[in-house]
């Protein structure tokens, strides 16, 4: 048995860790997957090659280019924003 130590109970001398049991299966990794884990890597190498031709095209000194690319990194944060989770950390 695993236990955690994230709640908090109200005791006789005011708040006191509670340690509630958790089971092996809830602390596991999930399964490793070719699929996913292949998904994920082709993701993140065109999240890296998108945003290193958005830097080679900021770094050309064009406010045009400057202004759309934070135009287009406004409007997608606003419209898909709540759908990245950890993809924002990149």
């Amino acid at each position: 048995m695993v236990y955690r130590h994230d709640t908090k109970v109200l005791g006789k001398y005011g708040f006191e860790k509670d340690q509630a049991r958790v089971s092996e299966e809830e602390v596991r990794a999930p399964r490793w997957s070719v699929n996913e884990e292949l998904f994920r890597a082709v993701l993140d190498t065109v999240i890296a090659g998108v945003s290193y031709l958005l830097m080679l095209a900021v770094m050309t000194m064009n406010v045009g280019y400057f202004m759309s690319v934070l135009g287009g990194v406004f409007l997608g944060s606003f419209l898909l924003g709540r759908y990245t989770g950890a993809a924002a950390a990149h």
